[in-house]
């Protein structure tokens, strides 16, 4: 027999794909940075026709973009973490919630 719902499981299944698809910028950059590679692997084959030079080359132009604002983002990360730790030491512990 047929499911009178389907929707539901369909949802069910999409929240429980996504929940598992769910990664860290540092996970993402890693990733990232493996396409990088690859691309230019491919971009570095001898005998390569023009079209899929130039196709590789514009992929490494869009990754490493996308890499070099990935890298910023983490960074930036870093350092407001960095910075809230210093504010908590000077407040003596008490963490300033924003609102």
């Amino acid at each position: 027999m047929a499911n009178p719902n389907p929707h539901k499981a369909r949802r069910a299944k999409a929240v429980k794909q996504q929940e598992r698809t769910v990664g860290s910028l540092t996970d993402a950059q890693a990733v990232l940075w493996a396409g990088i590679v690859r691309a230019a692997q491919v971009m570095a084959r001898q005998g390569q026709d023009d079209a899929m030079v130039l196709k590789s080359v514009h992929a490494l132009q869009q990754a490493v973009s996308s890499y070099a604002r990935l890298v910023e983002g983490v960074e930036l990360a870093a350092r407001v973490e960095e910075l809230e730790r210093e504010v908590e030491k000077m407040n003596g512990g008490k963490r300033n919630e924003r609102t």
